[in-house]
Order: C-alpha cells, then sequence, then structure tokens
C-alpha cells in the first residue's frame, strides 16, 4: 500500500500541494540522489543539490557528471532548475562510516549553511525568505534532534512529530511535509529544526523526506 501511495505522489502530487503559509517556497534543498531530486522537482522552483542533506553512512552515489547525464535523461523534470555548484567528485566517499558524532557535525554545518543563505537573501530581497529541503528519515531525524538508526538504542524513545501543512492527506505515509523553522539551540551554535506548534506563521521552511524510496536507488 505504502509504496502503490508513493507511485500516486508522483503521478498527482502538485506545486499547490507543497506551499508553506499558503505561499510556494522559493528555493529547494536536495539530497543528491535521484528520489530526493524528483522529490524537489514537484516543488517547481530552483533546487540547490546539497550533498550534505545524503542519508547517514551512503556507500554510493552519483558524481557532478552523472547528475547532469541522469537530469537530462529525465523527461518530466526541467534540469535547468537544478543548481549543482556544491557537487563535488565522489562526494559520498567521507560518508561511508560516519559515527554518530560525524553525522551531527555534517546535519550542523548543513543546517548552519542553509540558514545563513536563507538570511542573506532574505536582507537582499527584503522580504521573508523560504525553502524546502528534500532530505532521508534518518538525516531529518537528526535535523529534529530524535534518536535515529543507525544509532538508536532500544530504551531511546522519540515524542510523537506534530505535522501541520495544507493537504497532507496528498502525501504517502511516513512522508507528510512538516513545517518548521531553523533555530540557533545552544552556545555552541548548534541548530535545530524545530516545529513552531504555537505559532505556525513563525514557519519558514517545508522539511519532506523524499517519496520515492522504494521506488529509485
Amino acid at each position: 500500500m505504502t509504496e502503490y501511495k508513493q507511485i500516486q505522489f508522483e503521478k498527482t502530487t502538485k506545486e499547490e500541494n507543497l506551499l508553506i503559509n499558503g505561499k510556494k517556497v522559493d528555493i529547494v534543498y536536495c539530497s543528491p540522489t535521484k528520489c530526493a531530486m524528483r522529490t524537489a522537482a514537484k516543488f517547481g522552483v530552483n533546487i540547490k543539490v546539497i550533498p550534505g542533506l545524503a542519508e547517514i553512512q551512503t556507500s554510493n552515489g552519483m558524481n557532478l557528471k552523472d547528475i547532469q547525464k541522469w537530469l537530462e535523461e529525465q523527461s518530466e523534470i526541467n534540469e535547468h532548475m537544478f543548481i549543482l555548484t556544491s557537487v563535488s567528485s565522489n562526494w559520498w566517499e567521507k560518508f561511508i562510516n560516519e559515527t554518530e558524532e560525524q553525522v551531527n557535525v555534517r546535519v550542523q554545518k548543513t543546517l548552519r549553511r542553509l540558514h545563513n543563505a536563507n538570511v542573506k537573501i532574505q536582507n537582499i530581497l527584503d522580504h521573508r525568505y523560504t525553502y524546502a529541503i528534500v532530505s532521508h528519515s534518518n538525516i531529518i531525524n537528526i535535523a529534529l534532534g530524535l534518536h535515529t538508526y543507525p544509532f538508536k538504542k532500544a530504551s531511546d524513545v522519540n515524542p510523537p512529530n506534530p505535522f501541520d501543512v495544507e493537504n497532507k492527506t496528498q502525501c504517502p505515509y511516513n512522508f507528510k511535509p512538516m513545517l518548521v523553522v531553523n533555530i540557533q539551540t545552544g552556545l555552541d551554535n548548534t541548530r535545530q529544526l524545530v516545529h513552531p506548534k504555537n505559532n505556525i506563521s513563525l514557519a519558514n521552511i517545508v522539511l519532506l523526506r523524499h517519496a520515492h524510496s522504494l521506488l529509485y536507488i
């Protein structure tokens, strides 16, 4: 049933199903995998591919030329929406044997980078800048401060995640978009994606796990 819903997501999801506070996002940041890029393309805006959003302990991937070639072959995707300046050769090699500490550092660097870019562009444009992050379940858990595979212990318990986004029934189970905000949580400048339960208008990020894990590698 989940796989069927994922197929339907690919075929039927439209830009209006992926809004933040009723508005289209300005840009999407996504993992350099086929599944994530397919999902990111649904937003219909420019997409910056960020290796730092790749899944934990990724053991293979596509380099810059591979991604460019793959995008050219996708008739349903506008290849010109993709910004690939952050994709380096064999980017996945440093992720293969990641420890929990290394994953946390990677995610923290990525969140700071996205936050700083958001603030810089917002100041230039003089309007509230919103964006989407398309990544993978375990990386999303880390960004939300949750316990996750492969580091989660039997005694670790996560609180339920609140989902609050328009048309959320359009997405398969486990792939519901979450409206969040990127905040600083510690003196060491650590950052975390947080659901603003009491004031959803504060959200400026759509957080979405890719919806094609059973279909593409």
